[in-house]
This record gives C-alpha cells, structure tokens and sequence, in this order.
C-alpha cells in the first residue's frame, strides 16, 4: 500500500472513531451537525489529525451551539441603528465561495463590542452556509480599511471574533483580503499576530495598488464580482461618503447605477427575492441577506439619518427604540394614543431577537490557539488614500 493510500485510510479510520465518541450527544435541533462527515473532517484537521484533541473541540462546538442557536441569531444592534455594521454578503469566488465585504467608511458605530460583532459575524457565516454549493464549505472576508479608527482597532476584540473563527469553525475561512490598510491598522496587526498561529497568519492576504488589486481580484473572483469590489472601494473612498453608500441596503434608483446591496447575481438569487423565499421556505432555510437589506425587502427598516446630516446638526443616530419612543411622544401630543400602540407594536423587533442574543457565550482561546487569523504576502500601504467626492453619476 502507498504511502498516500495509508494515510488516507488512517484518516478514513479516525473520522469513524470520532464519530463513535460523539454518538452519545443529543443531536442539535435543525441540523445534523456532527452527523456530517464534511464536519467532523474539518474538527479533525484543525487539530491535526489528534482524535483526542479534536473530540474536545467539538464537543465544545456542539455546546456552544446548543446554548447560542446560531441558526436563529440575529444583530439586534443592525436592526435598531442601520448600518451599524456594513459586513455583508455581496457574492462568490470562481469556485463558489461566499465573498463578505465590509468597508469601515460605511460602518455607523464609533466602536464595537466583542458581543456585537460576535453576533454579527455568526449571523453572516450561518446564512453563507445556505448559499454554498455542494463542496463548498468556506468563505472569504474582503475587509476595506478605508475610514478604519482608532476606538476601532481592539485587539481584545479581534481576540473574541477570531475564537469564533478558531472554536466553532474551523477550517472555514479560506483566507482574508485587506485593502487600503494604513500604518495604523498595521501597528495594531504587527502587535497581534505574534500571538497567533502562524498556519493561520498567512490567510491574511493586503493587497495594495490599482493594478494589482485588479489583477488579484479577477484572478480569485471573476470578472462581475471584481468590477462590483473594485466600484464599491472606489465609492467607499469618496469624502464625503454618498449617501446612496451610507444606505448600502438599498436598491439603486435607477437601472445601470452600482448596487451597493452586491454583485448582480448574487443580489438576483437571494436580495431581490428574499421576501417571497422567506414566505415560502421559513427562515430556517431561506439565506437571510445583511439585517438591513432583510429589513428593506421586508418593509421593518427603521429611519436612518446621513452622518453628513447629524454632523452638522450635532446629533447622533437614534436608535429603534429612541425613534419609536419619540413617535409615540408626537402622536400622543396629538391625542393619537390608540394609533401609537399600534405603530409601536408593529415596529418593535420579534421577542426571539432578544432571547437568542441572551444565549450568547463564547470563551475566549488563549492566543496561541486562535485560528482563521491572517497574514500578508504584499508590501504595506501607509497611507489611507482617501478621496474628495465629485459631483458625476456615480453612486448618486
């Protein structure tokens, strides 16, 4: 027998003998999570091919899912202030691979929690579950650094969203792709990633100048999903941000303008038709879009004030509950109580938002077992690169 032959059966020998230790687990409601081979492969990897090792660690996945529901989890914070997060879904790689985008100029929080950018990114790696062809079992991250500042760069935050990563899904990020980085994003990654696993640093790829990231792009992503990235990092650039930029969940009001929702084949197949795929399938087995475009096709959107709007007035975004507390307040001024309970009742978030959120739990991994970090291959960008907005068509 080949070498390759034996390793492959000793493998073949492992993953049933990891499947029989974990035959006494309850089964999770919804899915047959550790029933799959593709997921006891991907435990088993992470680990090295070390059955002991690798049972622990998904035993401890099973538990983390049993108490968090990652199936039903949602960003509350996205719900009560829109773009709070911008991390969204816009496409795939040329093999299939779910492609997230995110750019920091569209983001409207000041600075993130390990909680809610926990929730954020388990709800956004759940439903890229549900757009993956069969084979496909991992995603990339393309991570725009553009208006990235300093509240914003925690390590102790990346350290809980990388536990995610590491713990719960492993083997399932296939690389990160960071643009427009600047010295301060790479003096905090400088003081991180000694930390980290180097396996796991090198799937940090920076890309940095106009042609190269054209070429790198086309190369990983095709031709459509690389001109819709290239547009988008142009748009994101601009100072300041247009606004139909800042409402990246809305559609372009006319034909021919970007889409700031994703690609448009992506946008076709799951945004345009999600309101009729969640009536027909439920949202267990719908793929749920960012919880702003959900809320858009879905007539729950609360009210969004532009920043450039609230700079200048001085003011901040209120939240879902703020606005709804405030329209109560006028429509009772006006001798409208009955019509305010209603409003507020039908615009409040489901219950489920809150109890599932309330399930959340994730322990921290010491820094040298974290995983799906990244690294780089490329020349370091000092500089942000920001742009002064023109006034022409695009993203108007």
């Amino acid at each position: 027998m080949s070498s390759s032959a034996s390793e492959a059966a000793r493998h073949q020998q492992l993953l049933s003998e990891l499947l029989s230790r974990v035959s006494d687990v309850e089964r999770l409601a919804g899915e047959n999570y550790f029933q799959e081979e593709e997921t006891l492969v991907r435990f088993l990897k992470a680990r090295e091919w070390n059955l002991d090792a690798a049972e622990k660690q998904l035993r401890d996945a099973i538990a983390w899912r049993r108490s968090y529901q990652p199936l039903t989890v949602d960003c509350r914070w996205c719900h009560e202030q829109p773009g709070y997060h911008s991390m969204r879904q816009v496409g795939f790689d040329i093999v299939g691979r779910p492609v997230i985008y995110s750019s920091f100029s569209q983001g409207d929080a000041v600075r993130y929690n390990v909680e809610d950018s926990v929730a954020h990114c388990t709800y956004l790696m759940e439903n890229a579950k549900r757009t993956m062809a069969p084979g496909v079992n991992s995603w990339i991250f393309v991570i725009d650094c553009t208006g990235l500042s300093l509240p914003q760069c925690n390590p102790g935050l990346a350290n809980g969203v990388v536990s995610v990563f590491s713990n719960f899904y492993p083997e399932q990020m296939d690389r990160i792709v960071c643009v427009n980085h600047s010295s301060l994003f790479h003096g905090v990654w400088n003081a991180i990633k000694m930390f980290i696993d180097p396996k796991t640093v090198k799937k940090m790829k920076f890309v940095r100048g106009k042609d190269k990231m054209q070429r790198k792009f086309r190369e990983s992503f095709g031709e459509h999903l690389a001109a819709w990235l290239l547009e988008e990092i142009r748009l994101n650039k601009l100072e300041p941000l247009p606004e139909t930029q800042e409402r990246f969940w809305e559609a372009p009001m006319r034909p021919g303008l970007h889409d700031p929702r994703g690609c448009a084949d992506y946008v076709e197949k799951y945004v345009d038709p999600y309101f009729i795929n969640l009536a027909q399938q439920g949202e267990l087995a719908v793929a749920r879009p960012h919880p702003n475009i959900a809320d858009q096709q879905t007539g729950r959107i609360a009210s969004h004030i532009p920043k450039a709007a609230r700079k200048k007035a001085g003011k901040k975004q209120p939240s879902q509950q703020q606005q709804q507390q405030q329209q109560q307040q006028q429509q009772q001024q006006h001798g409208l109580q009955s019509q305010a309970s209603a409003a507020g009742a039908s615009a409040a978030d489901p219950a489920a938002d809150q109890e599932l959120l309330a399930a959340y739990g994730v322990t921290p991994v010491s820094v040298d077992e974290l995983e799906d970090a990244s690294d780089s291959d490329s020349d370091v960008d000092n500089k942000d690169g920001r742009k002064t907005a023109k006034t022409n068509g695009a993203g108007q």
